[in-house]
């Protein structure tokens, strides 16, 4: 059996227009990450303070976290596609 490559193809006519450039996207997203960030050190904090240690808000601290990452790495790969 022969196994073939899988590789993402190419999108000729497909591109960003001149208001959405790949500078610009990756600034809204810095942008956006650095206001995540922020929410998220409060969120977390308000677990810590308030959830009286339970397992239940460690499982949601690390759902959240993991949930967080895998959507900003697809993001950025997404933009360094373009």
């Amino acid at each position: 059996m022969i196994l073939q490559e899988i590789a993402i193809p190419s999108f000729v006519g497909v591109g960003l227009s001149a208001i959405f450039s790949s500078t610009t996207l990756v600034v809204i997203l810095g942008v956006f990450f650095v206001s995540y960030f922020i929410g998220s050190c409060f969120l977390m904090y308000h677990w810590v303070s308030y959830g009286m240690g339970s397992a239940g808000i460690l499982l949601a601290e690390i759902v959240f976290v993991l949930v967080s990452i895998v959507l900003f790495v697809t993001a950025g790969l997404a933009i360094s596609y373009f």
